[in-house]
């Protein structure tokens, strides 16, 4: 590392309870990083997610954001943006009084509002997602055999890949029931991308 010490936050997004919610790393000013090192520094911290924060490069955006897991970069995240977006608000790094502004990502740039809620409640952030882009349709045997359940066990929906900057392939079951059931064989995840290793995503859901 080119410099020492480097601040950091752990925040607890999607709740106000601490120790609860989604967990996040924030280093607020990585200027210095270089890839390797962040990914290091990202392994080391072993959350979900870990992001770093550098200084625009387009006039009128309020920072650029890397976000890294253990293992890789992402383009893009959710909880990620939102708890970067709270840590930038605490430490004055964005105005309190901004009601909008926006985070560079490697999917391109993200719109953040802020709501100030009812007067006692906490404000709540939202993100405008970046566009979404819809892939192929995946077998459904085949699917269900990658998530240890039967074919009846699905849904309507045919499982597909959606993403908004991380891909994931989206699989609705019948019931929360088969959701519990659900395990990932990642030989069978394999098999639907052709015997390929691939870094997509399984999200199981179930309409309630």
């Amino acid at each position: 590392m080119s410099r020492e010490p480097y601040a950091f936050s752990l925040v607890d997004v999607f709740t106000t309870q601490p120790l609860a919610g989604n967990g996040l790393a924030v280093i607020p000013d990585a200027r210095g990083l270089d890839t390797e090192t962040m990914q290091r520094v990202a392994r080391e911290f072993n959350q979900s997610e870990t992001t770093f924060v550098f200084p625009p490069e387009r006039p009128g955006n309020a920072a650029r954001v890397r976000i890294f897991t253990p293992t890789m970069e992402l383009r893009f995240a959710g909880h990620p943006t939102l708890g970067t977006s709270f840590v930038l608000r605490e430490r004055g790094l964005v105005a309190r009084e901004t009601e909008r502004f926006v985070l560079e990502e490697g999917i391109g740039d993200v719109p953040v509002r802020v709501d100030p809620g009812r007067p006692g409640e906490a404000e709540v952030l939202w993100l405008t997602t970046p566009p979404i882009a819809f892939g192929p349709v995946f077998d459904r045997a085949a699917c269900a055999a990658a998530l240890g359940l039967e074919p009846g066990d699905l849904g309507e929906a045919d499982p597909q890949l959606v993403t908004a900057g991380n891909p994931n392939i989206y699989i609705a079951v019948r019931d929360r029931e088969a959701v519990d059931r659900a395990w990932l064989d990642l030989a069978g995840l394999r098999g639907l991308h052709g015997g390929r290793e691939s870094t997509d995503a399984v999200f199981v859901f179930a309409a309630t």
